[in-house]
């Protein structure tokens, strides 16, 4: 009885962590966009989250269910390390096969979001998979309130540069470096605490790799329907 309402407690809490950090989360990168849009204006605004919807669409091909797929396994209890790197190697090679893509159609990626931004879009999907692969391997390790009070960091951390830089006369510079701050710090922060946590020092082998994808090839058309009714 006493480890039941424990474990009740328990969840009550993380549950009261995780929905306040997203709600403080939701309220900083409202203020920081209101503020954002009166300093850039309408056009600066835009043309940073048309960036932001092709890097969002993009790291959906990188990520091909394999962070879903992450959280699976490491959850299971055996073998966290031998799965995170699997799951590394897997979307660092995807990573690779879509900024290849991307370089090689840079004047057709210039074109459609109007501004010199291929750098950029890739740079944007290196740091969200690093930030993605992180919070997969928190939620993992059963972590899921760390990695939701990473939100609320993630952003106010960007927001601040971001409005930092403007202020300081960078423009649409200043928000691409306030965007890559803010996902590097949760992401190196979220690796730190994941490694402290790490049980199972072991390499990955075929095993390991064939397990991570036979979840992912199932997983990745969840992300692609929740992705397309946001956006829609």
């Amino acid at each position: 009885m006493f480890s039941f309402s424990h474990g009740c407690m328990r969840l009550g809490q993380t549950s009261i962590i995780h929905f306040t950090s997203r709600l403080l989360a939701s309220a900083s990168g409202f203020v920081a966009t209101v503020f954002i849009g009166r300093i850039l204006g309408s056009s600066g605004l835009g043309t940073y989250y048309l960036i932001l919807s092709v890097v969002a669409w993009l790291g959906m091909a990188i990520k091909m269910g394999v962070t879903g797929a992450i959280t699976k396994r490491i959850s299971e209890g055996e073998d966290d390390v031998a799965y995170t790197v699997a799951g590394i190697s897997i979307s660092l090679a995807l990573f690779v096969i879509i900024s290849a893509l991307v370089m090689l159609f840079h004047e057709q990626v210039n074109s459609y979001i109007g501004y010199p931004a291929v750098a950029v879009v890739v740079l944007f999907l290196f740091v969200n998979l690093a930030q993605s692969i992180a919070n997969s391997v928190l939620k993992g390790q059963h972590l899921v309130h760390i990695s939701g009070v990473f939100n609320p960091i993630r952003t106010g951390s960007r927001s601040l540069v971001q409005i930092t830089a403007l202020l300081a006369g960078l423009g649409l510079t200043g928000l691409f470096i306030g965007y890559t701050v803010g996902y590097l710090v949760v992401a190196v922060l979220g690796f730190w605490i994941a490694i402290k946590n790490f049980k199972n020092i072991r390499l990955p082998q075929r095993y390991h790799y064939h397990q991570l994808l036979s979840y992912a090839k199932f997983s990745w058309i969840g992300s692609f329907r929740s992705r397309a009714f946001n956006w829609v």
